[in-house]
């Protein structure tokens, strides 16, 4: 790897704190780049990301090959001709023409490509097909949706992908976590009681992300309390805790014991 010669060194501009050139190099964090073009190199909108116009490089190495087409997206995402990389500069898809963030919010990206849905870079254990009316990829049924504060089911039309709840999503038929299926989840009336504690419920049972919450009874739960806490074996409410050992009256089926204790 060359080493700039005090002449160059008079010529040295830093482009911010990891990259500068002089003359006829390129130096990341003072030691040259090899074969960077110092003419033509610039710098991304992002940290750690420069280009010439051969190469995209990430810090002291070289990205991609394809600088013409290469994009920021969101997400700390970027993508070229060819590929679309994750944050740390791993490959993420392979189908960069077919590929669209679905959300990002809650602490959780969803992204697609023709093929596949993606949880935070992790590929999601669900087949996907794509459907002629929609033109866009979809989970086993009729539309991948986002799951709302208010919504109880994911919408059976075809429209642009809206804001996802947490972890949470579904389509026609089916209701996912973290792109896991909940096995048994009803999608036409499930909804999310809280994101943050990763609760939810449908007509006729309560889950724990993916898990069924043995015993538990929607349709006991207390009316117009907030779920504060939730676990595989227990709900807490607003001033009311449901455990499989305190379950009457309160949502943990069946009733055996006194009204369950304050939370």
């Amino acid at each position: 790897m060359p080493t700039p010669r005090p002449s160059e060194r008079t010529t040295f501009r830093a482009h911010d704190s990891t990259y500068g050139v002089d003359s006829s190099h390129v130096l990341v964090n003072g030691v040259a780049l090899s074969d960077a073009d110092a003419a033509s190199f610039e710098l991304l909108g992002r940290s750690g990301l420069a280009k010439d116009h051969e190469h995209v490089y990430q810090r002291d190495r070289v990205l991609s090959d394809d600088p013409a087409h290469f994009e920021l997206l969101d997400g700390e995402l970027a993508k070229d001709s060819r590929v679309v990389y994750w944050s740390d500069g791993s490959v993420l898809s392979e189908d960069p023409a077919n590929f669209a963030i679905i959300s990002d919010a809650d602490h959780h990206l969803y992204t697609k490509d023709g093929s596949t849905v993606h949880v935070n870079g992790n590929r999601a254990p669900t087949p996907i097909r794509r459907l002629s009316k929609c033109h866009r990829p979809f989970t086993h049924a009729t539309t991948f949706a986002p799951f709302t504060s208010t919504s109880r089911s994911p919408s059976r039309s075809c429209h642009p992908y809206g804001r996802w709840r947490g972890p949470y999503a579904g389509d026609s038929s089916r209701v996912y976590w973290m792109g896991k299926t909940i096995n048994g989840a009803d999608a036409a009336t499930f909804r999310v009681l809280n994101a943050n504690f990763e609760c939810s419920v449908d007509d006729g049972h309560a889950y724990y992300r993916d898990t069924a919450i043995a015993g538990a009874d929607p349709r006991r739960f207390p009316p117009g309390r907030a779920v504060t806490k939730c676990s595989g074996t227990s709900i807490s409410f607003s001033g009311v805790m449901l455990t499989r050992n305190r379950p009457a009256m309160c949502g943990l089926a069946p009733c055996r014991t006194p009204p369950c204790r304050p939370g």
